[in-house]
């Protein structure tokens, strides 16, 4: 029987979300590999020092034609602990001079609204983003083994992805980037940015190694660094530098699991990003969300990062590693070396 987008919205059952991700490029579901891998892994440091996790979706987004972007936050709770953290949230990103806007979802509808709360504008979906079905056993891998295991957490997961591709990209369709985790402070005194990726570098024509950021990605931090909120890029480096091997090699193959490497870095620091006055390089069209168009990269300095540690550590130790490098700056932590990335390499 078939389900309708309205009906999704509300749905708690994972089954009900199979065909739509069926319509979805695969590294989409994989996203929630490293998402689920940075909670378990890398916040008890920060929760053990009373710190939350804002229990919200975080979106920046522009409409054709307008210069000024919006930030949309959308609570996943209405608990007053929540909806203050929000407004602490809200307050900061409005130093960036861009709306910051709400969103409400009911049985009705989808409706974006200002952060005070006025000013309804419903957001009428787009069916067409949820056609062109294919039987990817990557998809389906990735949806059995979360679906089942996971329920609560991939029909949050999902709904997160079905409001953005039929909601609310249709609407802002001059381009829609995740903010993927803000972590605030007990007193609220205190907002840290995560933003955490699952990839490996590429080598550069003097030999260097380097990581990228799409365009859109570095424009939401220069917006960002208006701001106090602290800005953190994490990666869960593959020691498999192939671009056909799926993300799920983490539950299966331990040789490359331990291998992996956490690391971490300022995004707000100067040298976080390789001669960012300079014009974006371009990368190929299957490295965007839906294979079809061109992306926008810049060079991202692999030295400015830290090493938080080998995945074969306990996630107690990483944590609290990982709590250290963002709020212990004084301490002395491991930079990321060519040397260091090649060491945690498997090669065929």
């Amino acid at each position: 029987m078939s389900i309708s987008l309205g009906q999704l919205l509300t749905s708690q059952n994972p089954l009900d979300f199979k065909n739509f991700f069926l319509c979805r490029k695969h590294t989409r579901l994989e996203g929630l590999i490293v998402e689920f891998e940075t909670e378990q892994t890398l916040m008890k440091g920060f929760i053990k020092n009373k710190w939350r996790i804002i229990d919200a979706l975080v979106l920046r987004g522009i409409v054709k034609g307008e210069r000024n972007s919006h930030f949309i936050i959308l609570p996943r709770n209405k608990s007053r602990e929540t909806l203050d953290d929000i407004i602490a949230l809200g307050s900061e990103l409005k130093k960036t001079k861009q709306q910051v806007r709400s969103l409400k979802v009911t049985e009705k509808g989808v409706y974006l609204r200002n952060i005070e709360g006025e000013e309804d504008i419903e957001l009428i979906p787009d069916p067409q983003n949820n056609k062109s079905m294919t039987e990817d056993n990557r998809v389906l891998a990735m949806f059995w083994g979360f679906a089942i295991h996971t329920p609560k957490k991939f029909c949050e997961f999902a709904r997160d992805i079905l409001l953005k591709d039929c909601f609310i990209q249709p609407y802002f369709n001059a381009g829609l980037w995740d903010l993927d985790k803000f972590l605030i402070s007990p007193g609220r005194s205190r907002i840290i940015y995560i933003e955490t990726k699952h990839k490996y570098p590429f080598k550069r024509k003097n030999g260097d190694l380097n990581f990228g950021m799409n365009k859109g990605e570095v424009e939401t931090l220069n917006l960002l660094k208006k701001t106090d909120i602290s800005c953190w890029h994490t990666i869960l480096l593959k020691p498999q530098w192939e671009k056909d091997i799926s993300s799920t090699y983490l539950f299966y193959n331990r040789e490359a699991r331990e291998k992996t490497l956490w690391l971490a870095a300022d995004m707000k620091s100067d040298d976080f990003i390789v001669n960012s006055q300079k014009k974006p390089f371009i990368a190929s069209k299957e490295t965007s969300i839906n294979n079809s168009s061109s992306l926008k990269y810049f060079e991202l300095n692999s030295s400015s990062f830290y090493v938080v540690g080998k995945n074969s550590l306990t996630s107690e130790e990483l944590s609290e590693n990982f709590y250290n490098i963002i709020c212990n700056p004084a301490g002395k932590y491991q930079k990321v070396t060519k040397q260091c990335l090649l060491d945690n390499r498997i090669s065929k």
